[in-house]
């Protein structure tokens, strides 16, 4: 078992996590933008290896000519689902989100 693994199943309900590093969003059309790009044998748009995704919504607002995120919150995991395998395949080292997956 790996170091990182022991540690995330020593992990409790209300245990604080500190998470450094880069933190992707996605929601359903991200992933299955993913899920084609790999299907097509194209480049992803990142290196996804040790990162985390965080299962939200961000809400933009563009402000002069940029596009700035005003607010960010999660959104349900359990439709992310039918691409945990691939996630993995990734090397997404955590996933955040709202609610469940199996």
């Amino acid at each position: 078992m790996s170091a990182h693994l022991a540690q995330v199943l020593d992990l409790d309900v209300g245990d604080v996590v500190y998470i450094t590093g880069v933190v992707y969003t996605a929601r359903d059309m991200a992933h299955l933008r993913i899920k084609k790009l790999l299907r097509d044998k194209k480049s992803l748009p990142e290196d996804f290896d040790g990162g985390v995704i965080f299962h939200a919504g961000p809400v933009v607002k563009k402000v002069g000519n940029e596009w700035k995120i005003w607010v960010i919150g999660p959104t349900t995991s359990t439709r992310m689902e039918p691409y945990a395998k691939m996630v993995a395949q990734l090397g997404i080292r955590a996933i955040v989100g709202k609610g469940g997956m199996g």
